[in-house]
């Protein structure tokens, strides 16, 4: 068994929202009986601002780092990253000590962010500091094809593909497409999320508010704007439930429909999105990095083009007019993660992934030519 630092945001879904926490925890849950795992926590819970506490704790965050390896007796370092620019910064020193002074194995595990699908120019820092994380991680891993190939683009530089996975439910009931449908978003309440767009397309859409109702749940530095924005459409049934976890979030996808997340950038493969279409939830979202490899268009979901508010539009009238075709959809989305995101097999390729990188420096080649589990047939 082997001894394993995983970083990752606050797990606490109460105080954190983050699609890399979801993983994360759903990576310790269920991969224990195989693997000793030492959560790191990096990042900002969301209600935490930049202030001397967070500053002081982010001064002392290498130290940190190379006391509890130490005192762990970590054998590889599992480092999550986005490619933002704070994440980066930070990031890269992390990877760099591990490699360099404490001479640990290091998977880099790439999820979204602003500079995945749009790399820097050639001449910027945060090219130069991708670019080394890239070359010094010991193994790389995205989310797609779309973005090794992107990653190799900008580069040229070789990625495992490893999509983010969930536990697929045995049994679901028949959702009812005939009635009102129940809309949602799911996540982190940022502009880049979409939800502004989200907002002006449902104010044009008064003559379906008999059919229709959205909830919202999550939070984030726009939730007040956003749903200032809900409130002032006239006649919109709309409801704010907060943070959801554990049953309440399974009895969310359990009772909605319509699974909304239009995001203008920094996406990678979003936890919320499988698990919704896990309980046969449709979802709408935009096709922005990894989200085109799963959602196809008119078969599992509909993909609307990112920043287009007519594309998200005529995807909502789609899904309010054409309800037949909702049920198939519906059935569709749900096999599609069983087939091609099941978290037994992405465990499984996950420990061969440890294992190789503990027994033969050529590991990360082994795991790029031999494991590729996922693919939506």
């Amino acid at each position: 068994m082997f001894k394993i630092l995983i970083t990752a945001p606050s797990l606490n879904e109460n105080t954190n929202i983050s699609g890399i926490s979801s993983l994360t925890k759903t990576i310790i849950t269920n991969n224990s009986a195989y693997q000793h795992y030492f959560h790191f926590i990096i990042g900002k819970k969301d209600s935490e601002s930049k202030g001397l506490k967070w500053l002081l704790n982010q001064l002392s965050l290498l130290p940190r780092f190379v006391l509890f390896t130490l005192k762990h007796k970590i054998d590889i370092i599992h480092l999550n990253t986005d490619l933002t620019p704070f994440s980066i910064l930070r990031d890269c020193s992390l990877l760099l000590t591990g490699k360099y002074l404490l001479r640990k194995k290091i998977l880099l595990h790439i999820h979204g962010g602003y500079f995945l699908m749009r790399p820097p120019g050639k001449h910027s820092i945060f090219y130069y500091l991708i670019k080394c994380m890239l070359v010094n991680a010991s193994c790389r891993a995205v989310l797609s094809e779309v973005e090794k190939d992107e990653i190799y683009k900008a580069y040229q530089i070789q990625c495992s593909v490893m999509p983010n996975a969930v536990k697929p439910c045995k049994e679901i009931e028949q959702k009812d497409f005939s009635k009102k449908l129940t809309f949602f978003f799911m996540g982190r309440m940022v502009r880049s999320k979409g939800i502004f767009q989200i907002a002006q397309c449902l104010s044009e859409l008064t003559s379906y508010f008999n059919v229709l109702e959205i909830h919202i749940y999550g939070v984030g530095p726009d939730l007040e704007e956003f749903l200032k924005q809900l409130s002032s459409i006239k006649g919109l049934q709309y409801k704010y439930g907060g943070i959801v976890r554990d049953m309440k979030k399974i009895q969310v996808f359990q009772k909605s429909h319509i699974f909304l997340l239009p995001s203008l950038f920094g996406e990678g493969l979003p936890m919320a999105m499988l698990e919704s279409m896990n309980y046969g939830c449709v979802p709408v979202v935009s096709n922005d990095a990894s989200m085109g490899t799963v959602v196809k268009n008119g078969f599992n979901g509909y993909l609307t083009e990112k920043a287009s508010h007519a594309s998200l539009s005529e995807n909502l009238i789609k899904v309010l007019t054409n309800r037949d075709e909702l049920k198939e959809l519906s059935t569709n989305a749900k096999q599609t993660i069983d087939r091609s995101y099941n978290l037994e097999h992405y465990i499984n390729s996950l420990n061969q992934l440890y294992k190789t990188l503990i027994d033969n420096d050529e590991s990360s080649k082994f795991f790029r030519d031999r494991v590729r589990p996922y693919h939506v047939r």
